[in-house]
Parts: C-alpha cells; sequence; structure tokens
C-alpha cells in the first residue's frame, strides 16, 4: 500500500511538472506569436531604415517592392544585411558598390526567390575569388549558415 501511495505521489508530481513545462512551452509560442506580430507591423519601417543605411553605404537596390515582400517573410535576413557592407567593405575597400537583387529561378512557379548582394568589382576574378573565399570563411558561412539558400553574396565584374 505504501508504495502504491508513493507511486501515485510520483506521478501526481510528475504531472505538476509536465503540465507547468506545457504551460511554459505555450507561453513562449504565444511570446513568439505575439513578438512576431509586432515586429511585422513595424516591419515597413524596418525595411525603408535598412534601404537607407544600404544606399549610404553605396548599394543600389534593384527591385525593391519585391524585396520588401521577400524581406517580410523572412525577417531574419535584415540582420545580415546591416552586416555584409561592413565585412565587404573591409576585404573590397570602403568604396565598393553593392546592389541588392531577388532573383528568381524561372523553372519554378512556385520560387521564392534568393536575395543576392551583389559586389562590383573591377580586379582580376582571382583577387576578387579570394576576397570573397575570405568573407565566406571569416563571416558569411558562419553567419548565414541555415539561410545560405535564401540569402547569397556573388561577384559582379564591371
Amino acid at each position: 500500500m505504501t508504495i502504491l501511495t508513493c507511486t501515485k505521489e510520483r506521478n501526481n508530481v510528475l504531472n505538476e511538472e509536465l503540465d507547468s513545462f506545457q504551460s511554459s512551452v505555450r507561453w513562449q509560442e504565444e511570446f513568439k506569436n505575439e513578438k512576431v506580430k509586432e515586429i511585422t507591423k513595424s516591419f515597413v519601417d524596418i525595411t525603408e531604415q535598412l534601404f537607407n543605411f544600404l544606399r549610404k553605404k553605396n548599394c543600389k537596390i534593384i527591385n525593391q517592392e519585391e524585396i520588401t515582400g521577400f524581406l517580410k517573410r523572412n525577417v531574419n535576413l535584415a540582420e545580415y544585411l546591416f552586416e555584409a557592407p561592413f565585412r565587404i567593405s573591409e576585404e573590397f575597400g570602403k568604396k565598393v558598390a553593392l546592389n541588392l537583387e531577388l532573383s528568381f529561378d524561372p523553372e519554378y512557379a512556385d520560387d521564392e526567390g534568393e536575395l543576392f548582394l551583389n559586389i562590383e568589382t573591377d580586379l582580376s576574378v582571382r583577387d576578387s575569388n579570394e576576397k570573397l573565399d575570405a568573407i565566406d570563411r571569416n563571416w558569411f558561412l558562419r553567419k548565414v549558415g541555415k539561410d545560405i539558400g535564401k540569402f547569397n553574396l556573388n561577384l559582379d565584374f564591371v
């Protein structure tokens, strides 16, 4: 009888802990959803700030309306776009010209697109690739990681 009572009490404690954990998980999900709603609500302001920042960093925005929609669906990419010009200028110089473009694969009708930050360069192919490889090693691959199919750096030879 004592063992049965202890087992029931232990199960009750475990059930209470599980309920508490599940409540915590639900609260975190609700908080996350509210946070996403709040971010999305002010998203237009964020993208305008981002585009203004990029223009100041000598970046031309190619298809701004499409990029805005894409960034709304992929909010986390904005962080990379704020940091990328600094990383690029470390290798290519402060006066490097950039352009931001959303590209689509015509073979896929439902393609969401991929955002490219193109680095305009008049350096040799070898020198440019070495600099891009350094950016990849030192920042891009570690930072962007799982979003590499949505955002990428590209060389544009001028």
